[in-house]
């Protein structure tokens, strides 16, 4: 009779652990009945539950792969993202891996604490890192509980996104907050903007920022052991223990049995500094590269009849324009916007023309415009800046959502084939109103035209596509 409660109790977990949360997908259903078979033969629920909570098999997230995940595995492999909850918390603290094909399962779990154990790294690097399963599990508690940022309480991870002097300021890791791309319940592409934050005194507008693109599809390899049934500890079904000492490399950890993330109680990092106006930052970058501009219309530019570019960047808290470049051509040159892990703030070019008439120095370019899709410019109120002098365009990225959307659906042929419009009395007349045939209103697309008269400081801007 004294062992009654703990067998019922063990058999309502058990059946709680495969019933709750339950998923309609027909994947997630064999797999959930495939660990109820495995948990008859090594009774591993109760011990998994202990260490790392219930399975949200709602919330599974699958993806395909095109590459070789481990010996063995085809084109037609799945690998299934299972995350999991203890029940006293509300935060992902695991994953059950489940790797599936026509012919093979394999599983591991990956669990927060781990990240300590490995090599830092890059989003982008095919081994497993600590910054991969750090962002797996973010990934997972966004699909759970749908918060989007983290602040990172170990200074150690994704450090290699931040620039060397800002490091030790407070960090955040914000996630798109996109949904991917769905298709049958499954996610076959799964890229979204990841964005790293800083908020520091001495930074423009008090924070520094930079996106990059997260993707669960082929990164890490994750490596599963054997094969017909993978491996969660030694041979057991469920998960690790945590060994509970640092490794050498951390050995100012406190508790290394957890994470070095936390998710921001709001979904954001606090209340985060007022986003300085658009009209505020055009004036305060064109006062930053004045002299420069000057000297190199006046003196590069137009003698010469040839483009030239720069690029504005933060550099120890201040505005530096830098990367001056040209391609000798008269009607085009590239800004060079890969620059290291920097912040990026603007490009500048010049407009040029053989005529005496300085209206018909053009403004922005059918590849002008088509550049600003690339992930670097891609960023809130990044700018574009297009000089001809007497007179300044800009465009600039006001939504970075609906920018990025916008040229989702308009490659670069459409964007040439909708730059067009009624001759007007000038090339610059004329090319504005090309300019907003093809991005609209800046409340729809997320792009904003604006254009100074106010030579040489050009303190006074006006918006043409509300």
């Amino acid at each position: 009779m004294d062992r009654q409660p703990d067998e019922s109790s063990t058999i309502s977990a058990e059946s709680k652990f495969f019933s709750q949360h339950a998923s309609n997908k027909l994947l997630i259903q064999a797999i959930n009945q495939y660990f109820k078979r495995l948990n008859n033969k090594d009774n591993f629920v109760e011990k998994t539950i202990k260490k790392i909570g219930y399975p949200r098999w709602d919330k599974a997230i699958t993806v395909k792969f095109s590459g070789i995940l481990n010996r063995g595995a085809s084109d037609s492999t799945e690998l299934t993202y299972i995350p999991f909850v203890r029940e006293e918390d509300s935060v992902v603290n695991a994953s059950l891996l489940v790797q599936t094909s026509p012919t093979d399962t394999a599983f591991k779990y990956i669990c927060d604490w781990q990240y300590q154990y490995e090599q830092n790294g890059l989003l982008e690097d095919t081994a497993v890192s600590a910054e991969r399963i750090a962002l797996t599990l973010m990934i997972l508690d966004k699909e759970v509980f749908g918060r989007y940022k983290y602040k990172l309480t170990d200074n150690r991870l994704f450090e290699s996104y931040f620039p060397d002097s800002l490091r030790g300021n407070q960090s955040y890791l914000e996630l798109g907050t996109q949904a991917g791309n769905r298709n049958s319940g499954r996610t076959d592409v799964m890229a979204e903007p990841v964005t790293f934050t800083i908020y520091c005194s001495s930074c423009v507008s008090h924070y520094w920022q930079i996106i990059y693109y997260y993707n669960l599809n082929g990164i890490p390899t994750w490596e599963f052991v054997g094969s017909g049934g993978g491996s969660g500890n030694g041979g057991n079904s469920g998960p690790p223990d945590c060994p509970g000492i640092p490794v050498s490399r951390n050995q100012d950890v406190t508790d290394p049995c957890q994470p070095g993330w936390v998710p921001d109680p709001n979904g954001g990092g606090g209340t985060p500094p007022q986003i300085e106006p658009v009209d505020s930052l055009l004036v305060r970058y064109s006062r930053a590269i004045k002299d420069t501009a000057i000297f190199i219309y006046d003196n590069l530019s137009k003698p010469t009849n040839i483009e030239y570019a720069l690029t504005g960047i933060l550099q120890n808290g201040q505005i530096v324009p830098t990367e001056i470049r040209t391609n000798n051509d008269s009607l085009q040159v590239i800004p060079k916007v890969m620059i290291g892990r920097t912040t990026l703030l603007f490009i500048w070019h010049s407009h040029v023309s053989l005529s005496l008439d300085p209206r018909e120095r053009g403004s922005f370019s059918p590849d002008d415009i088509d550049m600003l899709r690339n992930v670097r410019c891609l960023t809130p109120n990044f700018i574009s800046f297009a000089d001809c002098r007497d007179k300044r365009y800009a465009l600039v990225i006001t939504d970075v959502a609906k920018a990025t959307e916008f040229f989702n659906n308009n490659n670069y042929e459409q964007i040439f084939n909708n730059y067009t419009a009624t001759y007007s009395l000038n090339t610059q007349e004329y090319q504005e109103n090309c300019i907003k045939n093809v991005i609209g209103s800046s409340t729809l697309n997320g792009i904003a035209l604006y254009v100074s008269n106010d030579a040489p400081g050009f303190q006074t801007w006006t918006q043409l596509n509300p």
